[in-house]
């Protein structure tokens, strides 16, 4: 779909329109909808060959990744069932962050010595 090369090629707002109306499509096969996928079909115009994914399909796999990872943040965690995975996921992104604020917060050891190194000087 992307082409190869250097660095990251960022999808056109065509492509992502055509995948994801794919996956809509999939999906509504998938859990039985057969008459609106049809009709979803016919509504887009789309005129393209359609070779569908294994059930349950790219949509309800994403779809409960997304719901997992958002139920599992801390603010819903008491409220939603998730899975340990997602909230292991959360409260390592939490630390890192934490962490790297600290790095950046904190002098190093030469900086505090610098600093107190100076303030003497101005102390007398």
């Amino acid at each position: 779909m992307f082409p190869k090369g250097k660095g990251t090629p960022v999808p056109s707002d065509g492509q992502a329109r055509e995948k994801l109306a794919l996956y809509v499509y999939e999906y509504l096969l998938h859990i039985g909808a057969q008459k609106s996928a049809q009709t979803f079909l016919s509504e887009i115009r789309w005129e393209k060959n359609i070779t569908l994914g294994e059930p349950p399909g790219f949509l309800h796999s994403w779809w409960c990744v997304f719901w997992d990872l958002y139920c599992a943040a801390p603010e819903r965690r008491e409220t939603c069932d998730h899975s340990s995975e997602a909230k292991a996921f959360h409260d390592y992104v939490s630390s890192a962050y934490m962490r790297t604020v600290a790095l950046i917060a904190l002098p190093s050891a030469k900086e505090e010595r610098n600093f107190a190194i100076r303030s003497k000087k101005w102390c007398k």
